[in-house]
């Protein structure tokens, strides 16, 4: 599978310098042999006249995008399923240009009937600073946003420029879940190509120059192993090939490599489907914050008592589907676990508070009591809703925080005339 990814600076390129007498289009059509199955462009507005340009248009299905990107695929070797596209992260306010979206394209291959989850993504500014969220949500979104549409055995690649080099924390937590394949070399590389694949799928990866953008095109050439038969969504592997392991949480599983015992790094997923993968064992908390509280803003909350450590919040987050942060709250004979439904969007210092987002490898295998525990907060959720309490530590809107207490509004405690804390859910046998 031959993959392009390429921002082509159109406000500059295409408005003021008129192209360039066509550079952007002959580095394009330059490198077509053979021609690409799947390309992600970045800060472009019309993916047809840039095809049409290149000289390519016919062969190709384009898709262009909010917030200035677009996508293209190769008609005659693949069909479309579905495509979508999200904003998973906003500008800091220091250098605003607005939201930033993420797109996607799910193809089936007409010959062999194997699936790629394709996905686009120009990423927020300041470069390295994950926006105003910062480089953890940012990689949260973009990892939830692929969960919820990629599908068991998808070939999962991910394009674009991420204004995030290396050592970003974006890039740090995408790292976690996915392989790096490839990346550029403006800004410190912040131009990215991942995968679900194992490095040695990688046959060929070309920085292509710049064609008269302030970004390099880069090239990738993968072998996509997995998939079903034509028609099929199924688990069952290909003779010969290793099949992939599921991460949990909404469909995305690792790819096993078609050759060789080296495998690609899971995605979370809330599917049913096949075992799940030991990779998720342990559950390392890697995103919790020490000594910080998130503002959330969110219509979903609970919480349990007594939780002993931030690693039991965080595992008990990980397997509840509405659960996107969590606030750990030292109390002397208390403990509180608070899960949030949203992700923060500021920080206040707090000592001896942990905060986190879940750990997308988790599993049910992590936990005896998962599926007690997401039974558990369902139930009691019903019970508040039924009884029209509030659930603690939620609003509609976010009040405004008193300057001597800004914990009151991040973690409330449940006042007296509020539901009573729940029990504890039941040990498993």
């Amino acid at each position: 599978m031959k993959v392009l990814t390429y921002n082509l600076y159109w406000w500059n390129l295409f408005d003021i310098e008129n192209d360039l007498g066509g550079k952007p289009f002959r580095l394009i059509s330059g490198s077509m042999d053979p021609p690409y199955d799947v390309m992600g462009f970045q800060e472009c507005e019309d993916p047809h006249y840039v095809l049409r340009k290149a000289g390519f248009e016919d062969r190709y299905h384009a898709i262009k995008g909010e917030m200035a990107i677009c996508m293209a695929f190769r008609r005659d070797r693949w069909s479309l399923l579905t495509s979508g596209q999200l904003n998973v992260a906003e500008d800091r306010k220091d250098q605003y240009f607005g939201q930033r979206a993420a797109q996607f394209i799910r193809l089936r291959h007409t010959a062999t009937g194997r699936t790629v989850f394709f996905m686009n993504h120009h990423g927020p500014l300041p470069v390295d600073s994950g926006g105003r969220c910062g480089g953890a949500a940012t990689a949260f979104n973009i990892m939830e946003f692929i969960a919820r549409n990629a599908r068991p055995k998808d070939a999962i690649i991910l394009v674009g420029d991420f204004n995030a080099d290396v050592k970003s924390a974006t890039v740090q937590h995408l790292k976690r879940r996915l392989e790096e394949l490839f990346r550029g070399s403006v800004d410190g590389g912040i131009d990215h190509v991942f995968g679900n694949l194992p490095v040695s799928s990688v046959v060929k990866a070309v920085n292509l120059g710049n064609g008269g953008s302030d970004h390099d095109a880069l090239q990738v050439v993968v072998r996509v192993g997995g998939g079903g038969p034509k028609g099929e969504d199924h688990d069952t592997a290909r003779k010969g090939e290793t099949a992939p392991a599921v991460n949990s949480r909404e469909g995305v599983h690792q790819q096993g490599a078609s050759s060789g015992g080296e495998t690609g790094k899971g995605l979370a997923s809330h599917a049913h489907h096949g075992r799940p993968s030991a990779l998720g064992a342990g559950c390392a908390c890697d995103m919790a914050e020490h000594n910080v509280d998130y503002v959330i803003q969110s219509n979903w909350g609970f919480h349990f008592d007594h939780v002993p450590s931030p690693d039991v919040c965080c595992h008990r987050c990980s397997v509840v589907p509405e659960c996107r942060s969590w606030i750990w709250v030292p109390a002397a004979g208390l403990n509180q676990c608070w899960l949030k439904g949203g992700l923060p969007v500021g920080r206040i210092r707090m000592l001896g508070h942990v905060s986190g987002l879940p750990n997308l490898a988790a599993t049910a295998t992590m936990h005896e009591d998962a599926d007690k525990i997401r039974k558990y907060v369902q139930r009691q959720t019903a019970v508040r809703r039924d009884r029209a309490t509030p659930t603690p530590g939620t609003w509609e809107k976010l009040p405004t925080p008193g300057m001597g207490n800004p914990l009151f509004f991040l973690s409330r405690e449940p006042t007296r005339s509020a539901a009573p804390a729940e029990a504890q859910p039941p040990v498993a046998a």
